[in-house]
């Protein structure tokens, strides 16, 4: 059992919130309202079936403005992005998160990485277009705190069935809790002693040294064991104990999230992969 970790406690925000609507365009006065609220032009993405419409760091009068516009022009959620920042030094908070960290209903593949926008690396569990997903970074001050200091970011991002019942209605008092504790769990992990076991069966596998060394040292480089995550997808039977006190989270969001020009072209590009 995991003892004598302080919990590590998170602010969570909105980051991101994608609407559709069964339209090229939606009429010219509310486009102008939208972009009067949110202050700026939302990205958009166009397909035969409609339009995609997405939002960076919402806050509450944007989300009343597109509920009642879904009331009125049959349009609906269809993902939201919960960001939550760790409070307190960023390398040890994500370090942290990887060991204790699991994405429930995830199909064992590699953890994607990737290079963030100032310079750190950034990891995703799932394929972007993935209806349940999760993104980490370690190198950004908060969208709370733009002039504070760097910190340890998960988003949790949610789209289609596992929304977890959340429509256009019920984004401005959705409680955090509930929704990231539905589908992530946090689990005692102590990443030494799983590295040894899964390395113990590997040398019980093979009947040759060598093979087993080779696989040992192969799995070393890429197995990413700094993921609690991929030791679960190697050894699915290893008994991981869930206890979500190793953490603090918030009943409510908080707003006044201030959005990043720069990530405006990736933001794009991610609405244009998952379409």
């Amino acid at each position: 059992m995991t003892t004598g970790i302080t919990p590590v406690r998170f602010r969570h925000y909105l980051d991101t919130v994608a609407y559709f609507f069964p339209m090229k365009r939606l009429p010219p006065a509310d486009w102008a309202s939208i972009r009067k609220i949110y202050g700026d032009t939302p990205y958009v993405n166009r397909n035969a079936m409609g339009m995609l419409v997405a939002f960076q760091c919402p806050q509450p009068d944007l989300l009343e403005k597109m509920a009642s516009l879904c009331d009125r022009l049959r349009g609906n959620l269809t993902r939201y992005d919960i960001s939550s920042d760790a409070i307190g030094p960023a390398s040890e908070n994500l370090i942290f998160i990887k060991e204790h960290l699991l994405l429930k209903h995830r199909k064992a593949m590699p953890i994607e990485t990737f290079d963030n926008l100032t310079g750190g690396e950034g990891s995703i569990y799932c394929p972007y277009e993935a209806p349940r997903n999760v993104a980490l970074y370690d190198d950004f001050p908060s969208k709370l705190e733009p002039k504070g200091p760097n910190v340890a970011k998960m988003d949790l991002r949610l789209r289609k069935r596992a929304k977890c019942g959340i429509d256009h209605h019920g984004l401005i008092g959705l409680n955090p809790t509930l929704v990231i504790l539905r589908n992530i769990r946090f689990v005692e992990f102590d990443r030494r002693q799983s590295e040894r076991r899964i390395f113990r069966n590997v040398l019980e596998e093979e009947a040759d040294p060598r093979q087993a060394t080779a696989r040992i040292r192969d799995m070393k480089r890429h197995g990413q064991f700094d993921f609690v995550q991929r030791v679960h997808d190697y050894a699915p039977r290893l008994l991981l104990i869930t206890n979500n006190d190793l953490v603090l989270l918030e009943s409510t969001l908080t707003w006044n999230a201030i959005r990043r020009g720069i990530a405006k072209k990736d933001l794009s590009n991610e609405i244009n992969i998952i379409g």
